[in-house]
């Protein structure tokens, strides 16, 4: 069985490969709409309101990862807060009492940082979809008109759900520190049925 300073390092090196894939989401984020809509500037002039939607196949699906990855971190932040902390190592458990230290306002910032590039993105896309879709047609009744503008309000619909869904990703962590503690009692309870028995 492995001793619990190896658990401990293996599970801080899974910890950083989680922060690194955030970090990649988001600048796959930057480089793929600056990239489209640098593509959708160069083209003639009147520009195609339909080609500043296209970020979106980046946007949502970096958010979800995003997401992914910081549950993940949540995840083993809070196994190593139940099950490794305690005698040698700290960082878990104070990062976590830190937060309760810090201002609700600063709880905000984080809260803004994590989600801005991709609202921000998602509504700056949207945005020059319907100014071009209104410049280029001269009538809104159309099919095509409506069916466009829709299209472009739908789609940051839905990076504004995964905002609301996601926006207190943080109270995460105390419900999974409550299922490591119970897997840690009932371990204590059964020893014979404890992993690595």
């Amino acid at each position: 069985m492995p001793e619990k300073t190896d658990e401990y390092a293996l599970l801080k090196t899974e910890i950083l490969q989680n922060i690194q894939t955030i970090d990649n989401a988001r600048n796959i984020l930057y480089m793929a709409v600056g990239a489209i809509l640098t593509f959708a500037f160069m083209q003639s002039e009147p520009f195609e309101a339909l080609i500043f939607i296209v970020p979106y196949v980046v946007i949502i699906p970096m958010y979800l990862v995003t997401f992914e990855n910081l549950y993940g971190l949540y995840r083993i932040g809070t196994y190593l807060m139940v099950f490794c902390e305690g005698t040698d190592y700290f960082w878990e458990t104070r990062l976590y009492k830190l937060f309760d230290v810090i201002k609700p306002k600063k709880k905000l910032r984080y809260s803004f940082v994590l989600h801005t590039p991709f609202v921000l993105t998602g509504l700056i896309c949207s945005v020059l979809s319907v100014f071009f879709l209104c410049k280029n047609h001269y009538r809104t009744d159309s099919f095509d008109f409506i069916f466009r503008l829709g299209l472009s309000i739908v789609l940051f619909i839905v990076v504004v759900i995964i905002t609301y869904i996601h926006r207190k990703a943080t109270k995460s962590k105390e419900i999974m520190i409550g299922q490591w503690t119970k897997v840690k009692e009932s371990e204590a309870e059964a020893p014979n049925d404890a992993v690595g028995q």
